[in-house]
């Protein structure tokens, strides 16, 4: 598959993309359910509203992508690079995101639930409450019931107030990881890191 090809709109559930080269590629409105894109090249791609339930991304590079209000629901992000990518009012249910890179992504107006991140790297990640209440769309970010233990934190923001409400055991951040007000990472086994 060529690079800057146009998918929008168009029915693709279960199609096989696998360690294909799409950088660039538009996908947006697409019906991608259960698509597998394990180890594709997605740099840059765009997913703008696009159905991606039960998707394989395992591996996938989808460094600085648009996922804006994409549905991953079920979807298999582990150790993917998701650096730069946009999650702006994103659904994230039940999504598997081990070992996922996620530097400097926007969460911004992300439902991040019931969601696996062990060992994903967090760092650079902007999840604060302000920006969140203040999304175009009215939808306030929410982040609960996800399992953190062995993610990093460095230079995060992470002031939102359902914070308490995740798994953290094993969890780095450091002297630049901004907290809300009365959390105590040790409280949750995050452990500080200081190099």
């Amino acid at each position: 598959m060529s690079q800057n090809q146009n998918f929008q709109q168009q029915e693709l559930s279960g199609r096989d993309f696998r360690q294909a080269h799409l950088q660039n590629a538009d996908f947006s409105g697409a019906l991608l359910e259960n698509a597998e894109f394990e180890q594709a090249d997605l740099r840059s791609a765009i997913f703008k509203g696009s159905l991606l339930k039960g998707a394989n991304l395992q591996k996938a590079n989808l460094e600085n992508a648009i996922l804006t209000g994409a549905d991953l629901t079920h979807s298999n992000l582990k150790g993917a690079n998701l650096r730069g990518v946009s999650f702006f009012n994103a659904l994230l249910k039940q999504t598997h995101l081990e070992g996922a890179d996620l530097t400097g992504a926007d969460l911004e107006g992300v439902c991040l639930e019931d969601s696996h991140l062990e060992n994903a790297n967090l760092a650079q990640v902007d999840i604060t409450h302000e920006g969140y209440q203040m999304a175009p769309q009215g939808n306030p970010a929410t982040i609960r019931k996800n399992d953190f233990s062995g993610a990093r934190f460095e230079n995060a923001q992470m002031e939102i107030p359902t914070l308490e409400a995740n798994q953290y055991q094993h969890a780095y951040y450091d002297n630049t990881t901004r907290f809300p007000e009365g959390f105590n990472p040790q409280d949750y086994q995050m452990i500080k890191d200081e190099e």
